[in-house]
C-alpha cells in the first residue's frame, strides 16, 4: 500500500504556528502541501505521469531548501517504484525523517528504505552483499563506475593515436592524399596494429581525453541536482560523488556553499 502525507496534521500545525515555518530561512511560507507545485505533482500522479510529477516534487524541494518533508517522501515513493533506483529513493526517505522524525508515518518509511535496499542488493553479487550488506557498496560501485570511465576515456585516447599514421607513399592519389581504404584494409591494419604495452608502475598514465568541470555549490544544491544539470538525468550523482571523495565522505553528504565540486 501506496504511503500517502498526513496533509491534515501538517496543516494544522502550520495554523497553530501562526504561519511562521519551522525556521529562520523559511519563515513565512505557506504550508507545503497547499504549494502549487505540490498540487500540480498529485494531479500529475493521478494522470499517470509521473515523471512530470517527480519534477514538481523536485522543484519544490529546490525552492523550499529544508522545509519539504512531504516532497522529498513523494519523490522516494517515485523513485523506488516508478524509476526503480532506490538510492535515490533511500536520499528522499531519509530526508523525510530527518526533518519530521517524529511523524507517524516514520516507521512505514522505515520499511520503505529498507525495501529500497534489498531492491539495491538484488542488483549486486550475492557473495559480496553477503560479505558486507549494507555497507560500502554504494561507494564502491561509484568508485568502479568513475574508474570504468577513465580508462574508456584513455583507451579512446590510445586508439586515436594509434590511428594517425603517414599515408603510404604507393597508397597516396594525385595531391598526396592517401584514399580512404576498403573494408578488407581496415581489417588487415587493425589486426597488424602493434598492440597496446601496459603501462609501467614508474610511469604516468595517459592524460584524459576531455578536461574535467567544476562547479561552485550554491545553495539548495544536492548531487542530485547536479547530476540532473549537467547529464540530464540524477542517475549519474555517484560518478559526481566519487570523483570528489578527497572532500565528500559517506553515501549522501551535505555540499557546502561554495565548495568546488569537480563534474566529470
Amino acid at each position: 500500500m501506496r504511503l500517502r502525507p498526513i496533509t491534515v496534521c501538517c496543516a494544522a500545525a502550520a495554523l497553530l504556528m501562526g504561519w511562521a515555518g519551522c525556521g529562520g530561512d523559511t519563515a513565512g511560507l505557506p504550508v507545503e502541501t497547499d504549494e502549487p507545485l505540490y498540487r500540480e505533482g498529485q494531479q500529475l500522479e493521478k494522470q499517470g505521469r509521473t515523471k512530470e510529477a517527480l519534477a514538481s516534487y523536485l522543484r519544490l524541494i529546490s525552492r523550499r531548501g529544508d522545509d519539504a518533508p512531504e516532497s522529498h517522501l513523494e519523490a522516494g515513493l517515485i523513485e523506488l517504484e516508478e524509476i526503480k533506483d532506490p538510492i535515490a529513493a533511500i536520499y528522499h526517505f531519509r530526508r523525510f525523517l530527518e526533518l519530521e522524525p517524529k511523524s507517524p508515518l516514520a516507521p512505514r518509511v522505515r520499511d520503505e528504505i529498507e525495501r529500497a535496499r534489498r531492491d539495491f542488493a538484488s542488483t549486486l553479487p550475492a557473495q559480496n552483499w553477503e560479505t558486507n550488506p549494507g555497507g560500502g557498496d554504494v561507494d564502491r560501485i561509484a568508485q568502479l563506475e568513475a574508474e570504468n570511465e577513465q580508462l574508456k576515456a584513455e583507451l579512446a585516447a590510445l586508439r586515436g593515436s594509434a590511428m594517425v599514421s603517414a599515408p603510404h607513399p604507393a597508397a597516396a592519389g594525385a595531391g598526396g592524399i592517401s584514399p580512404l581504404p576498403d573494408a578488407g584494409e581496415a581489417a588487415a591494419a587493425e589486426t597488424t596494429a602493434s598492440p597496446l604495452v601496459p603501462i609501467a608502475d614508474n610511469a604516468s598514465p595517459p592524460a584524459p581525453a576531455a578536461r574535467m568541470r567544476t562547479h561552485v555549490v550554491a545553495a539548495h544544491d544536492t548531487l542530485y541536482s547536479l547530476s540532473r544539470r549537467y547529464y540530464g538525468t540524477s542517475a549519474k550523482w555517484r560518478q559526481i560523488l566519487a570523483a570528489n571523495r578527497d572532500q565528500l565522505s559517506g553515501d549522501h553528504p551535505d555540499l557546502r556553499i561554495g565548495e568546488v565540486l569537480k563534474i566529470p
